[in-house]
């Protein structure tokens, strides 16, 4: 557990890796110039052995420094992780997929493709 912002700072990097000078500037536009360590990225150090490869992906996906390339939170439902949620149970029961409108205001085709499963409607 990190007992200040540079312990929770270095406990990114060894998920994440160092961020670039782009990273940094995308999270603060007046970074001044601070000496990282260069650590390649290695998210398995991080987590228990046998987390799902996933799993892992995913949370990289939703930890990225860059702002802008961080999953939206539909985006991330849609992850290959998910996958098992939208296999079909013999209940046929599929209350996971009731979406709003308001929740679904934001995706495309492709993405409500994605999150709901054929057989859904």
């Amino acid at each position: 557990m990190a007992n200040n912002s540079l312990d929770q700072l270095v406990a990114i990097i060894r998920v994440l890796g160092t961020p670039t000078k782009r990273d940094l500037l995308a999270m603060n536009p007046v970074y001044e110039k601070f000496p990282l360590p260069q650590v390649a990225p290695d998210p398995q150090l991080s987590f228990p052995i046998g987390t799902p490869p996933e799993l892992l992906d995913l949370l990289c996906r939703l930890l990225a420094y860059q702002p802008g390339s961080r999953l939206a939170p539909l985006r991330a439902l849609a992850h290959p992780f998910f996958d098992e949620l939208r296999q079909r149970l013999p209940s046929d029961k599929l209350e996971l997929f009731n979406f709003s409108q308001q929740e679904l205001g934001s995706a495309d085709r492709d993405l409500l493709a994605a999150l709901k499963p054929s057989y859904s409607n």
